[in-house]
């Protein structure tokens, strides 16, 4: 079956057409996901500290790995930002954003808090929504001891992320 064109802009149409078709599926998950982790994230921007912090889920037991960025220079209650990251709700880590997530903090010097959330199809709705949420209510309810404003707490992300933190 051809690719539909029609909604890809004519210059970008021979390229297009290069790319295999791919969909992602339980038998080739894995897969998928092994060869996200290739590409790699960028490196972190200097002068940013990074720490995993394990913080409680919605459910018993349950605990959330957020990864914290934190300027070396950070200013008193300043603002903070957590953070989902894109993969279509099934592929990606939190160390996939490493670049981007740091920048945002170095540039805006804030601290931004990325959720690695728990993936589908082996946690199904609304198990990635509870797990951003219950990361959004620790870091207003620990603002303070994490040295930021919980007056001034936004939610961000790319793709799915930002399905997420839209809901």
């Amino acid at each position: 079956m051809p690719k539909d064109l029609s909604a890809v802009h004519p210059e970008l149409r021979s390229l297009f057409k290069r790319f295999p078709r791919f969909s992602i599926h339980r038998k080739n998950l894995k897969l998928a996901r092994w060869m996200s982790r290739l590409f790699g994230g960028q490196k972190a921007a200097p002068g940013i500290h990074i720490e995993n912090v394990q913080v409680p889920g919605q459910d018993p037991g349950q605990t959330i790995r957020l990864r914290v960025y934190r300027p070396k220079t950070l200013p008193q209650s300043s603002p903070a930002l957590v953070w989902i990251h894109g993969g279509g709700y099934v592929l990606v880590t939190v160390e996939m954003d490493d670049g981007l997530v740091s920048h945002f903090a170095h540039e805006l010097g804030i601290l931004v808090l990325s959720v690695d959330y728990r993936l589908a199809p082996e946690h199904p709705f609304p198990a990635a929504l509870d797990d951003c949420y219950a990361a959004l209510k620790w870091a207003h309810d620990h603002a303070v001891d994490l040295g930021s404003d919980p007056q001034r707490v936004a939610v961000g992300g790319d793709s799915a992320g930002g399905g997420l933190a839209a809901c």
